[in-house]
């Protein structure tokens, strides 16, 4: 593990602490979501999980863990852009594919720039979010 036992206790206490995260614990294990990213504490351990599509929940790899070297929500906040900026990289790939395809679709093209556009604004809403945080 990236993070040592202290320092992830120091950041479930943070997001315990923080006045935005949701309690969801139940008798076997602590839980506080903020942002759509998890920690959870139980008798053995603690980990941090993120969504992966509608209902369901991954474990951080190791260095995802790094982003969280500076407190809970500074954190979730730099998971979160890392999150957009590879959705912008796929993206990017499809718009290129599709171009370069012989058959164009403008209407495809279009719903993919709509959607890179709908991520860059989020990214520079969370991005504002994260430079507040660190002041």
């Amino acid at each position: 593990m990236i993070l040592f036992k202290e320092e992830l206790l120091k950041l479930f206490e943070e997001a315990k602490a923080c006045s935005q995260s949701v309690n969801l614990s139940t008798k076997k294990y602590e839980c506080y979501v903020f942002k759509g990213v998890q920690i959870v504490r139980d008798e053995t351990s603690i980990k941090i999980y993120s969504p992966k599509g509608m209902d369901f929940y991954d474990e951080l790899a190791e260095d995802f863990y790094l982003l969280f070297m500076n407190g809970w929500k500074t954190g979730v906040y730099r998971l979160t852009l890392k999150k957009y900026e590879m959705s912008l990289e796929r993206i990017e790939k499809l718009i290129s594919n599709e171009m370069n395809s012989s058959t164009v679709s403008l209407k495809v093209i279009e719903n993919l720039r709509n959607r890179r556009l709908n991520i860059m604004n989020k990214f520079y809403t969370t991005r504002n979010k994260l430079n507040q945080q660190l002041l």
